[in-house]
């Protein structure tokens, strides 16, 4: 059996636009010909791909292996044209990365040097905001990559990342200071007043009834890591990222038992961007 390119097409362009609608203006055909498409190919496969419900078409188990199977043909067929067309890594190419600070500079930028060296024809744009999400920049096409926390849709190819290990920090002096007392007499230390990482890692541990109620706010993950480890307050942080910090006795984890688990995921467009042998290159070296 030789699955059709118009089935895939089809089929990949309403998975990643998430509405027939949305993919028939996006290919340029009517609604009525894209859903014989989908209903052609799901004959010829023997299963239903995808879910109909108000908020759109979701995929079924299998309809996410064949979309998966989609990305590694996109990927295969884009090397393969580099490769004819000799242009590989020899013209100069920009990609853009979003990320939130801290993250960026562990996940990212300590890649760099590496990728360069493979890649010295391709240049950086980064964005770095730690103020919200920027899953919405690349269905823009403002950005290349993002770096995210969140589960991405479907709507989006991603890479699932090594899974990070968040910690509760304070400064070296409260080394030897009780956990309860420091809780109960020191303020916690967040991004803004949405940031609810800190309160969540409490919660999660049961140590938020005995934490104050007010806390900082600093709209700045550099700044933050300064104000903890001058004492005046505690916050969440990713073990990687205050490593250094602990071991030169700037900071000290003030709970070395708990561990608050989080994923991290690289997030791309196929369709807001050209998937191609570049492209795939950086995506290899991040893990």
């Amino acid at each position: 059996m030789s699955l059709s390119n118009l089935g895939l097409d089809a089929f990949e362009c309403i998975a990643l636009r998430g509405t027939i609608v949305l993919a028939a203006k996006e290919l340029g055909v009517t609604q009525t010909a894209l859903t014989q498409r989908i209903k052609a190919l799901e004959s010829e496969i023997g299963t239903s791909l995808f879910s109909r419900s108000r908020k759109g078409m979701e995929l079924t188990p299998e309809g996410q292996i064949l979309l998966n199977y989609c990305r590694e043909r996109r990927i295969r067929e884009q090397n393969a044209l580099s490769r004819i067309q000799g242009s590989s890594f020899d013209e100069p190419r920009r990609i853009r990365i979003s990320g939130p600070t801290m993250q960026t500079q562990s996940r990212i930028l300590t890649k760099l040097k590496d990728i360069k060296e493979k890649l010295p024809q391709v240049y950086f744009t980064f964005n770095i905001n730690d103020s919200k999400d920027l899953l919405s920049s690349l269905k823009n096409n403002q950005t290349d990559f993002v770096l995210t926390r969140n589960i991405p849709s479907a709507h989006l190819s991603y890479k699932k990342l090594r899974t990070s290990e968040f910690i509760l920090v304070g400064t070296y002096s409260w080394h030897r200071l009780d956990l309860p007392k420091i809780i109960s007499s020191k303020s916690i230390i967040d991004f803004s007043e949405d940031d609810d990482f800190t309160i969540s890692f409490l919660k999660e541990f049961k140590l938020l009834p005995k934490a104050l109620p007010d806390r900082h706010y600093i709209n700045n993950t550099h700044q933050m890591l300064k104000f903890v480890e001058d004492g005046l307050g505690y916050a969440v942080f990713d073990s990687d990222d205050v490593r250094d910090k602990i071991k030169d006795k700037l900071l000290c984890n003030l709970a070395p038992k708990f561990k608050l688990k989080s994923d991290w995921y690289l997030c791309w467009n196929d369709l807001g961007s050209e998937m191609n042998s570049v492209m795939s290159e950086i995506i290899n070296h991040f893990d």
